[in-house]
């Protein structure tokens, strides 16, 4: 009857130490959601802390594995599909459908974005 009482009472220490580890492991990772809660962009999270990778363009990855990249205006013109990422020759008589995608090249037009040029 002692072998079986001690067994029960190893047994009864062994998952209370779990038990008291995984709540103060549980308790680790609501603090770093905490954080990631409030990130919403590149600056945010390299202001956290988190770690920044290295590429073209910077980005930063939290603690949920979200990445947030660092935006330039370069990046901002590619986006948008204008500026001076690409030259509107809307209105030149000529449907540009395929384009280039390097600096300078003409802006992709549609029968939306350009009818006069695609009126097929």
């Amino acid at each position: 009857m002692q072998v079986v009482n001690k067994f029960f009472f190893f047994y009864l220490v062994f998952f209370l130490l779990v038990g008291v580890f995984a709540c103060a492991q549980s308790g680790t990772n609501s603090s770093s959601n905490h954080l990631t809660k409030h990130i919403t962009n590149y600056e945010e999270c390299v202001a956290a802390g988190f770690p920044i990778l290295k590429t073209h363009p910077p980005r930063c990855v939290d603690s949920d594995q979200t990445v947030y990249i660092k935006q330039n205006k370069d990046s901002d013109l590619f986006a948008s599909g204008g500026g001076a990422a690409c030259s509107n020759l809307c209105g030149d008589g000529k449907c540009q459908e395929v384009v280039c995608m390097a600096v300078g090249c003409p802006c992709a037009e549609t029968r939306d974005s350009c009818p006069q040029d695609c009126l097929r």
